[in-house]
């Protein structure tokens, strides 16, 4: 059993207690329900949206804790059946079963760390990206078309929205140039490395 439970999912779970600290998100998340109660709560709009914003984040902060709290303790239930089981056949079904936990808990937290990562002040905003070919020609102009392609079926698997606000079509074949705005939880923070030159090497 060591070579299952060693893959270091329940220390990273039992870590990750401290990046989310449940009860100062519980005590924020009551300040902030407490505002938005407030009569004059949408006579500033921008304010408003800040403070739904805020609400949000700790309330998946506060679900993400709980949802850690309760798979660290799934895992240590297989883990403690295991140990006690003395039928072989039941143990390695219960091996099998904390392995599937496992794999899920390892999978949740590295969902976690992305989004700790993208937790500054302006990575939940929408993005607007600008796609042009550089010297090259119809080769170059052809790549541009492929990275637009690329970046709207990239959205789609993300389940952001994309929106090409301008395209202009090559002379011969690909694009000129192309402005897409991204709409979705994250889109800048996830589209914030995309800039500068990307080559093509055939």
């Amino acid at each position: 059993m060591s070579s299952i439970v060693t893959k270091g999912s329940i220390s990273a779970l039992r870590s990750c207690g401290a990046i989310f600290d449940a009860p100062q998100y519980r005590e924020r998340l009551k300040a902030l329900e407490a505002r938005v109660a407030d009569l004059n709560f949408w006579n500033n709009q921008e304010a408003a949206q800040s403070v739904l914003r805020e609400r949000k984040r700790a309330e998946e902060q506060i679900a993400a804790d709980e949802k850690l709290t309760s798979i660290s303790g799934d895992i240590e239930t297989y883990i403690h059946l295991a140990q006690e089981e003395t039928n072989v056949e039941q143990k390695n079904d219960l091996l099998k079963e904390l392995d599937r936990e496992l794999n899920a808990a390892d999978s949740y937290v590295s969902e976690l760390e992305t989004r700790t990562l993208l937790s500054g002040e302006s990575d939940h905003l929408n993005a607007i990206m600008t796609i042009k070919p550089g010297a090259g020609g119809t080769e170059s102009q052809d790549w541009a078309s492929i990275l637009l392609r690329m970046y709207l079926r990239w959205a789609e698997r993300r389940g952001i929205t994309a929106a090409v606000l301008d395209e202009t079509p090559g002379e011969e074949a690909g694009i000129k140039s192309a402005t897409i705005q991204f709409s979705g939880e994250n889109a800048y923070g996830l589209l914030a490395g995309e800039t500068g030159v990307h080559r093509l090497v055939r």
